[in-house]
């Protein structure tokens, strides 16, 4: 399916997206998401950064648990 453009609507209320990703690629998404934030170019996303910020800083605390010690708990998302 090609990307959609800002002009088109999507007929869905919502949609998901689950990505699987190393703990290396989820620090440079968290890298990308606070660029993304501080630029301000979308603050109708906002909320969505955030979000996103927060699940891969659960992911990467639950997938490095067993070597740093820390409890292991399945992220609550």
């Amino acid at each position: 399916m090609p990307p959609l453009k800002r002009s088109e609507t999507v007929t869905s209320e919502s949609v998901y997206c689950d990505i699987q990703m190393t703990i290396e690629e989820a620090v440079e998404m968290l890298e990308v998401l606070r660029a993304l934030r501080e630029a301000g170019g979308y603050p109708a996303l906002e909320d969505k950064f955030r979000d996103m910020q927060t699940q891969l800083t659960d992911s990467i605390s639950y997938a490095a648990s067993d070597r740093i010690g820390l409890l292991q708990s399945k992220p609550k998302h």
